[in-house]
């Protein structure tokens, strides 16, 4: 009886430190042919490009909020492409502050619900960020980050831009000879 207790213990870990390793449902460490084919899916054949190795999405929407891009990243491990981080991005004008925050913090309480480490710092731009989630493969970083910065878009224009990055991760990985 208490090795079944342990088991479910187990799998019940398990289940909860694994579940939150991917972003919409998309796990890390996934093939670049599945995360394709999940985000012609979800987004539609056509919205999904492969841009320089990288998957992107144009205005698709995360936790009910309308991003101007969502970028696939992947990192190369025996010679096939695999899921290993994301950056999500939108813009506001610089004077939309409030809807800035609002739209941050409408994310970040979406993202509490998934993870359980989460904590508040500041940002060069004195902006509020917000840092989450744990790598399980190194518990000293999170797995991600919500922040507004303020910058040059590539046209020169300084806006607002509400970036949602989820960091490097390889799950499963063999770290014993890094």
């Amino acid at each position: 009886m208490k090795k079944l207790i342990m088991v479910i213990i187990a799998i019940s870990f398990f289940d909860v430190a694994f579940s939150q390793d991917g972003v919409l449902g998309i796990k890390f460490g996934s093939s670049k042919e599945c995360v394709k084919q999940a985000l012609e899916n979800r987004f539609g054949e056509y919205n999904v490009h492969d841009k320089s190795g990288n998957l992107s999405v144009y205005n698709g929407a995360f936790a009910g909020i309308e991003f101007n891009c969502l970028d696939f990243e992947f990192a190369w491990r025996n010679g096939t492409p695999y899921f290993n981080s994301a950056t999500l991005q939108t813009w506001f004008q610089p004077n939309d502050i409030e809807n800035a925050k609002k739209c941050r913090d409408i994310i970040f309480e979406k993202i509490k619900m998934k993870y359980d480490y989460y904590e508040e710092d500041n940002n060069s731009d004195g902006f509020k960020t917000y840092k989450f989630g744990l790598n399980p493969n190194d518990s000293t970083k999170v797995t991600g980050m919500i922040s507004i910065e303020r910058s040059e878009g590539k046209d020169g224009k300084e806006r607002l831009y509400l970036l949602v990055y989820y960091f490097p991760y390889f799950p499963n990985a063999d770290i014993s000879d890094l």
